[in-house]
């Protein structure tokens, strides 16, 4: 997996905070994040491709929508246990690295 595409609920005070350590473990992993133009206002200093959301599954190997966390994160994943916690990221971040 190269390109990760990141879309949130901009709405959602958790947004503000995921967000940005998502694109922190992308950086971490030489992954390239894609944002969706509405997430991509949460991370007004992100850099790299913004996109409309009817173009980020063309863009991207895999799509995101984090979910609010509902336990501590472990093991270096953004929201939880790789493979086995209740958060979307850390269904993928095992994975990944």
């Amino acid at each position: 997996m190269k390109r990760l595409g990141i879309v949130a609920k901009t709405d959602r005070e958790e947004a503000r905070t995921v967000v940005p350590q998502l694109l922190d473990w992308c950086a971490a992993r030489g992954i390239q994040p894609i944002l969706e133009k509405e997430t991509a206002g949460l991370c007004p200093q992100a850099t790299g491709p913004v996109v409309g959301r009817s173009e980020l599954p063309a863009q991207s190997d895999l799509l995101l929508v984090p979910r609010r966390r509902r336990h501590a994160p472990q093991h270096g994943a953004p929201g939880g246990r790789p493979g086995g916690g209740r958060s979307s990221a850390s269904t993928w971040a095992g994975s990944a690295s």
